[in-house]
Parts: structure tokens; sequence; C-alpha cells
């Protein structure tokens, strides 16, 4: 099984931050996340999203607890981009992380996503 590092784009923090005031384990779910991804597994309901020319983004559905029972339509959406590093291991990097309801709308989030892969402290990768 290959392990993969994870690292988080700056402004995950002031997402998880404002999502905290609503999900009180938001920061922990995000862990898990994190934790599979590092385990080389792959998250579930796992997509291309689209519009980011050759670099390999994704969107994925995972759980808040907070919701409890309601599955992973009413959790987080994780956008992520998995690339190559000029050391050769494999890297997933969190772009962006955002609760299904109350978010802003599809064209939004690629703005910002697009904003923080544009960023000088966004890490320089190949995919």
């Amino acid at each position: 099984m290959a392990h993969f590092q994870v690292a988080r784009c700056l402004e995950i923090e002031r997402d998880v931050k404002a999502l905290r005031k609503k999900y009180r384990h938001a920061e922990d779910d995000l862990r898990g996340a994190e934790r599979l991804l590092e385990n080389g597994k792959e998250l579930r309901h796992v997509e291309e999203y689209p519009g980011f020319g050759k670099r390999d983004i994704y969107k994925a559905r995972y759980v808040n607890r907070d919701l409890g029972n309601k599955g992973l339509s009413s959790g987080y959406r994780i956008v992520y981009e998995m690339c190559n590093r000029e050391d050769g291991i494999t890297c997933y990097i969190i772009i962006h992380v955002y609760g299904k309801k109350g978010s802003a709308d599809e064209k939004d989030i690629k703005r910002e996503v697009n904003k923080r892969i544009r960023s000088s402290a966004y890490p320089a990768v190949t995919s």
C-alpha cells in the first residue's frame, strides 16, 4: 500500500475555523479524510473536478459527524489536487473544504480554487 503526504493550503485553517462555528467536529472530520489519503485510500464519491486544464483536481464527499446519520450528501465537499513532486512522491494537497448547504455556488468555488492554486504560497508542483 502506498503512502502519500497530505498538505493543506494555507487558507484551509480559515475554512475550518468558519466550519467549526457550526460543526464542532469539523477539524476532526478533516483529519479523518487526510488520514485516509495518507494511507493511500480514496475518499468516497470522488469525481474529477473539471475546469483546471491538465491539473488533477478532484472533489470528494466526506461525512460530517455533527449531522448524525444523514450520510455523505449532507457532509463536506473536499477539493484536492493529486500531484507528483520532483522527488517522485505522490502528494495530495487539500485545496478547499466546504459544507453543501449555505456554501457558495459552483462558479464561486472554482474561482476560489483557482485563486488558491495560483497563490505564491501554493507549492510548486508538476502533474
